[in-house]
Order: structure tokens, then sequence, then C-alpha cells
């Protein structure tokens, strides 16, 4: 039923790229095409959609660069799909028509066929479509409704259906308080048990008040409370009874109670949320009648220490793995920074390839808007890589050129991304005015967006030590090993190269679309200083001096450059002596500063809320 429901929301909302993403990776989906077609026309599309920003998949996705053709074929097949649903309103037995034809389209009846789950599924959607066939007759056969209204109605025919997979025997079952109605259980889990979720409320209605209810003889809101009263009841009664404890000032009695519980959750943020009515009457008359509490208040700390019992002993240290010969042959700039700020990090993302997927974002970030901006001072000044006799119009000119080509195909496809475009065009001036300055100092434009690799000896001689038969070390025998040698590559790209005109030094400049003071607070806490570091490796291995190097502010309408102390040679030694510790064998500790750790995509699997407090 999902992957009936998500195709229907994702008509009514217009291919929403978040819903059609999601949709897609549905295995009850597209069974026409080949595992390998359909995930690369899947990947394609959803790669275009993320670097784009893409808010909804439409007929420009198609122009996208670098899409392959299976990717066109299933776009094509996905907006035709869609311009085959009725526009308008239409009646109910047309919605179901196009929704029978949706499951051939696009390659889902066969699967739901051949899934005892998918089969009840298409078994109700056939038997709507037989009863609502009259309403396809024709105008005004039958009453007319949106898509919004049919999607609801269909929505609610697949609550009310009752499925239980016959090929599992289980003792546990899922339901409604409806469908518990004179059935009896051994035991009972009320789960969501508020006075918003389980409560009496009469339906809002807004042509149907109470007094027109009490006159049309429907259930008013005394009838709703009364059914509640009635299920609730049923659910408790016949539930198989225990036998429990009941501490009481006498001795120990026994006692019979029904093995119901219920949960709740007590607070959403800052409003309460009380229990029930009923549940709460009940628990009021447990109190009356002199019998413990039934309601165990259960904090979100005191979750986290039952989540700590349950997942590691008390004490446990952070992780701290090894992983000799494991480093990749390449590595990234910004996995450098990585295992700098914290190796467990960089074992885990770059050692084991664990990473969680780019979040689908609707509207361009700041870190998007950033890209874009590189990309624009890039053919900026490719085209003026010295400004010293150029008109200021000239430039401001260029720049809105540049700007126009670059945010076309972003606002093509999101057209709030207009907004970050009309907020660089505040830029251009302050930006302009400060590489004159840069120039008046003698520092001339060289290269952007450069491509940079050094090799680095990452190999490490094993020790000589003693075996002790079990891979440990014991003083008094010697064990001769071979030495290993291994090159790493360390690979990234500076926004931009400056060379002096005078001595020919260069300067090494990181963009970044943040305020200068925060920049100013990285660079004392060695946030940043890992990839200007790099960046100066490369450059001194070319046989460059680094004169400077820094971090250049560009926020609002005002461009200010953060210097770094950098110490090349340093660097590269540090490096060299760290690479070659993680390839004999050294720990990789989950030792990052909290400032590294609060936004960390790993925090959960090293497992820091847990083991930190009872380290």
């Amino acid at each position: 039923a999902t992957a009936v429901m998500r195709w229907v929301e994702a008509v009514a909302g217009g291919l929403p790229s978040r819903t059609v993403l999601d949709w897609l990776k549905s295995p009850f989906v597209l069974d026409d095409l080949a595992p390998d077609q359909r995930n690369q026309a899947v990947t394609a599309i959803e790669d275009a959609v993320h670097g784009y920003d893409i808010a909804r998949i439409g007929p420009a996705l198609r122009e996208a660069k670098g899409m392959p053709a299976a990717a066109v074929q299933l776009l094509e097949r996905l907006l035709a799909a869609q311009a085959a649903w009725p526009r308008g309103e239409a009646p109910f037995g047309v919605w179901m028509a196009a929704l029978d034809a949706a499951l051939d389209r696009l390659g889902i009846r066969a699967r739901l066929a051949a899934d005892p789950a998918g089969v009840e599924v298409l078994a109700l959607i056939a038997h709507l479509l037989q009863v609502l066939a009259a309403d396809a007759g024709g105008p005004g056969a039958a009453p007319r409704t949106t898509l919004s209204e049919w999607r609801i109605f269909l929505s609610a025919q697949f609550e009310r259906a009752v499925f239980r997979n016959r090929a599992i025997e289980s003792t546990v079952v899922l339901t409604t308080l409806d469908g518990a109605q004179w059935r009896p259980f051994e035991a009972v889990l009320l789960i969501g048990a508020d006075a918003a979720h389980l409560n009496a409320a009469v339906p809002d209605d807004l042509f149907v008040n109470a007094a027109l209810r009490s006159t049309l003889g429907l259930t008013d809101a005394a009838g709703h409370r009364g059914l509640l009263h009635h299920s609730l009841g049923c659910l408790i009664a016949l539930t198989q009874s225990g036998t429990g404890t009941v501490a009481e000032a006498e001795p120990v009695a026994q006692a019979r109670m029904p093995r119901v519980a219920a949960t709740w959750r007590r607070r959403n943020l800052d409003e309460a949320r009380p229990l029930s009515p009923p549940l709460a009457r009940l628990e009021l008359a447990r109190r009356l009648a002199r019998l413990p509490s039934g309601v165990e208040v259960v904090e979100p700390a005191a979750l986290a220490q039952r989540g700590a019992a349950d997942s590691a002993a008390p004490g446990t240290a952070a992780p701290a793995p090894r992983a000799p010969g494991a480093l990749p042959a390449r590595i990234a700039v910004s996995s450098y920074a990585a295992l700098l700020a914290c190796p467990y990090r960089f074992f885990a993302t770059s050692m084991l390839g664990l990473s969680e997927p780019a979040e689908l974002e609707e509207e361009l970030s700041k870190r998007d808007y950033g890209t874009w901006v590189h990309r624009l001072l890039k053919r900026f000044h490719d085209e003026h890589p010295l400004l010293q006799d150029v008109p200021d119009a000239t430039l401001m000119a260029a720049l809105a050129r540049i700007a126009d080509q670059v945010f076309a195909p972003l606002i093509a496809f999101n057209y709030l991304s207009l907004g970050w475009k009309l907020r660089l065009a505040g830029l251009f001036p302050a930006y302009i005015a400060w590489q004159r300055a840069r120039e008046a100092q003698g520092w001339r434009f060289e290269e952007g967006e450069a491509a940079r690799e050094l090799d680095i000896d990452a190999g490490a001689q094993a020790a000589a030590g003693d075996d002790d038969g079990d891979g440990g070390a014991r003083a008094g025998s010697t064990v001769s090993t071979a030495s290993t040698v291994r090159q790493v590559q360390l690979a990234g790209r500076i926004d931009r190269i400056d060379r002096h005109a005078t001595d020919g030094t260069v300067a090494l400049i990181d963009y970044k679309t943040v305020r200068i003071e925060v920049l100013k607070r990285r660079l004392q806490g060695g946030a940043d200083d890992a990839q200007l570091a790099a960046y100066a490796m490369f450059e001194t291995a070319r046989g460059n001096t680094v004169a400077e190097a820094g971090l250049a502010s560009l926020d609002g309408d005002s461009v200010e450059l953060a210097p770094a102390r950098i110490d090349a040679v340093a660097e590269q030694t540090r490096a060299q002596q760290v690479l070659r510790a993680i390839e004999a064998g050294a720990p990789l500790p989950a030792n990052g500063i909290e400032s590294a750790c609060r936004h960390c995509q790993v925090r959960g699997l090293c497992r820091k809320d847990y083991w930190s407090a009872a380290a």
C-alpha cells in the first residue's frame, strides 16, 4: 500500500523530488527494469536532484549535465505517468481507473502480485474499481472530487483494511482498538495513549454541529465517550489475567491484575501531553482503592541510561580500533582534516567507507551557495586575472553576467535560488575593492580551483619484538620483520593561488561564506588549519614559497582575509608520521572535541553519548 500511496502523493504534490526519490527506492516499483539499469537511472536522477537542489521532478531535469540515457527514459516515463492523471475534478471511478492504469505503467502490479500483502492491496483496488465503476459513466453520472479529496478516501480504505500474513506464525498482533474488540489476548500494549490520540472527540465537521447531530440522531460527544469506554473495558476484561503482587501496609497480598500496559509521551517540547481520560480515571480508582500507582514516569535521561546499560557495559571506553595496512591509496584533504579532528571519524568514513547519503534540501543551502560562489569567482578571474586598468562598471557587468550564467540552471530548477543570487550581487562592490587592494600590495591572481596532489611515504617498518604465541610481544625473543613502503596520495583543490609580482612567493586563499569573526575563531582553534596546511604542502613540494595563507570571508557586503600561520615543512613531517603510525597499527581513538562531534555523522557509531558518561 505504501508504494501505491506514495505515487498518489507524488502526483498530488506535482512530483516533489523528496517523495519521488523515496518512491523510486521501493522494491515494488519498476518491475520491468533490470536491477543494474534501474539503479543507474535512479542514482543519476538523485545526483542531479541533489546537485541542483531540484524541488520538483520536471522536464528541465532531462537537460541536467551527465544524465545517462536510462535516467532520461525513466524521467520520460514518470512524466508520462503523471500526465495520464485527470486534471481538476473527476468522479471517484475515474480516479480509481487512473490508479489502476498507473500500476501497469509504472511496473507496480507484478511486484504486488508476488507479495502476500500486495495481493490484498490489488484485491482492494479491484473491489473499489468495481464498486465505483458507475462513477466513470460520464459527466453528471456521479459527484466529482479533487485528487486530494479522493486521496483521503483511498488512504482511509487502506487504513480500514486488515491484513494478516497467514504464512507467518506469530502470537503478536498489531491492530487498532476497534479491531481488538471481543478478541481475547494474553497481554496488551496500548501505544500512544495520550489524550490527543486515545480520545472520544467528535469528528470535526463544518456543516454538522452538535445540535444538528442530536437532531439527526448521529453519535454525539457523549456517545463517542461511551464507545471508547466500552472498547477499553472489553479489551481489559477479555485480556487474560496474570498473578501479580500488591504492596500494602499488611503483608504482601496476591491479586489478579490484567496484563494491560499503556505508553504515551508526557511532553512534546514544552507542551504537556496528559494521559487519556478513561485511563486517567482508572489510575484514580487505583489510588482511591489504596493500590500502588500503575503509572511509571520514565524521563529521557533514564531512557538513555537504560539504552547504555543494554548496549554498553558501565565503564566502556571510547572506541580506538586499529587498521594496519588499510589506509586508502588516495586521501582527500577534507578526509585528512577529519583524521586530525577525530581519528575514529576518519576510520569510519574513509577506511570503512561509511557515510550517510546527502540529504535533499529543497532550497539552496549555505554550503551549496558557497560552491556556486567558488565557480563564479573562478570564471571571473579567468576573464579578468588583473583588475588594475579595468573600470569598476566593466567588472560589475562581468560579475553580473557570470552570476546570471552560473545561477540560471539553479533558478530554472528552484526559483528560490534567485534570493541567493541577489545576495551575492550585494557583495560585488566589496569584492572588487578587496581585489584591487591585493593587487596594490603586489599580489596577482594566478590560478583558481587548482587541483593538487602529493605522494606521502606512509610505509612503516614493523617493530622487532617477541612473539608470545598469540600476537603479543614478550621480552627476550626476537622476530625479524620486513619493512613495507606505501605511497599515499593526498589530494585537494585550492580555491585560489596568488603570486607576488616582486619576489614570486605564493598566497593560498580558501573562500568561506561566513563572517570574519567566525573564521578567526576557527583558526585560533585549529579547525581549518589542516586544509590550509595541506595546500601549503602541495605548493612547497612544487618548489614554491608560501608567504601567506588564509580564509577569505565573503559574507554580506564585506570581504576580509583571516590569515593563518603555516609551517609547510613541519606539517608534511606530521602528515608522514601520522600516516606511518596508522599503517603500523596505531589506534584510531574517538577523541574529537565537542565542537567537532556536535554534527558528526558517525556520532551514533562511536556511541559517545553513552560511553562519555560512563568512562
